[in-house]
């Protein structure tokens, strides 16, 4: 394989030593299928530094972890510890400006809303992240990975039990997110037991777990040395030794030799060379729209900004009209876009309000999107690879070799992606 050579096995053992945790056991820190994100990113936080798995646990220094996955609406802050983050700090909201106009006490942060009566109509706040998310009576009113109405909140949300999950991700945790598990005894076969950090199931917790000769690494059992494994040199933050040969490890396989998170990337979706568009990320081998866009037919739109899609599929603003935190308004004489957002053409003389900070639409420009592999951050469209087969940042050894100066980030759908400059979308 194209990975293997001694000085690469012997340089990521140096780093792999002190350093490999899971998006499991890796090394470098987006909230629990690993990407890799260059760069981090303003809404999110960055795991540098050690982290060890030891006894099954993964603790990451230096850096935030990410416990039981955090929802990510469109360039919002994550939420640690109950408080958000990500936004500029404060202590008044008049240090805030839209859209993260207000302050919040318990984290010193602007964020978007701190009750609902700071959101528009049908739109609620969602308490945690403090973002103004669309209302709910009933699950019918939801779509997309948000497809459940919480009725005591009437917010959209995952699940609001494990009935409302399937798949590989069968469990209901207490954030309202679909995981693999929160104890052992939801996990089988090869995969027995529960990593509860990334509520993920895994081969081992501890050394114990695992037969002669093999260690507990990032939830799989492997070969101590490479050289156990019949002289073999693997790729030791991807590859595993099986019979005197590299193999994938675990959530991964191999595509144009590289092994790859079908379950979590863009360019390798469900299988190999199936590529998402730009508007979308892939969730559980699917392409779905990325956070904080709707599926209209085939297309992913901004229901807060998009002109022709404003509010619903269907609102379609008038000739010179604007669409602005998801209304319709007029396009009366020097009418301007809210603060924060800028104005983008659109047809018939209509205009996009958006923030072109995180629109992977119009990305730090009207005129700019990223593509499928990139994610909008500060207004650069940054390059991100799911951190598998770390399954929880910091991810170092992982990062490191799939993305140029990257940071680890917790994704959209709760796993680790590495991140371009190491600044979190």
């Amino acid at each position: 394989m194209a990975m293997n050579s001694y000085a690469k096995c012997l340089l990521l053992g140096l780093v792999a030593l002190p350093a490999l945790v899971g998006l499991g056991a890796c090394g470098s820190s987006p909230n629990t299928t690993p990407l890799s994100v260059d760069g981090g990113g303003p809404g999110g936080s960055v795991a540098t530094g050690g982290a060890s798995t030891a006894g099954g646990g993964t603790s990451a220094t230096g850096g935030t972890s990410a416990t039981g996955g955090t929802s990510v609406t469109g360039g919002t802050g994550v939420t640690v510890g109950g408080v958000p983050t990500g936004g500029n700090t404060c202590t008044t909201s008049g240090d805030c400006t839209p859209p993260r106009g207000y302050c919040h006490s318990g984290s010193a942060t602007c964020v978007e809303c701190l009750a609902s009566a700071n959101c528009g109509d049908g739109r609620v706040c969602q308490l945690g992240p403090q973002t103004c998310v669309q209302s709910c009576t009933s699950s019918t009113d939801c779509s997309g990975a948000a497809s459940a109405c919480d009725t005591s909140s009437g917010i959209c949300v995952e699940c609001t039990g494990d009935t409302d999950c399937d798949g590989t991700r069968s469990v209901c945790n207490a954030s309202q997110q679909c995981v693999q598990c929160l104890a052992t005894s939801d996990c089988e076969g090869a995969t027995p037991a529960c990593e509860t950090t990334s509520q993920t199931c895994v081969e081992c917790l501890t050394n114990p777990d695992c037969g002669d000769g093999l260690v507990c690494d990032s939830g799989q059992c492997i070969c101590e040395n490479c050289s156990d494994c019949g002289g073999a040199q693997c790729d030791v933050a991807f590859e595993t030794c099986t019979d005197a040969s590299c193999e994938c490890r675990g959530g991964t396989e191999l595509c144009r030799d590289q092994c790859s998170d079908t379950q979590n990337d863009p360019k390798n979706c469900g299988v190999c060379d199936e590529k998402c568009g730009k508007m979308e990320i892939c969730t559980a081998g699917d392409c779905v729209c990325r956070p904080g866009l709707d599926l209209c037919d085939a297309d992913c739109f901004d229901f807060q900004s998009d002109a022709d899609h404003c509010g619903d599929c269907t609102t379609v603003c008038g000739d010179g009209g604007r669409c602005d935190g998801g209304q319709c308004l007029s396009g009366d004489a020097g009418a301007e876009c809210s603060e924060g957002l800028t104005a983008c053409g659109a047809g018939g003389g209509k205009t996009h309000c958006v923030n072109v900070a995180t629109s992977n639409a119009h990305c730090g420009r009207c005129d700019r999107e990223c593509s499928e592999e990139r994610v909008c951050v500060e207004g650069e469209c940054r390059k991100y690879k799911p951190a598998a087969p770390c399954i929880a940042c910091p991810c170092t050894a992982v990062c490191d070799e799939l993305v140029n100066d990257a940071g680890c980030c917790e994704g959209p759908n709760g796993n680790p992606i590495c991140v371009e400059r190491g600044i979190c979308p």
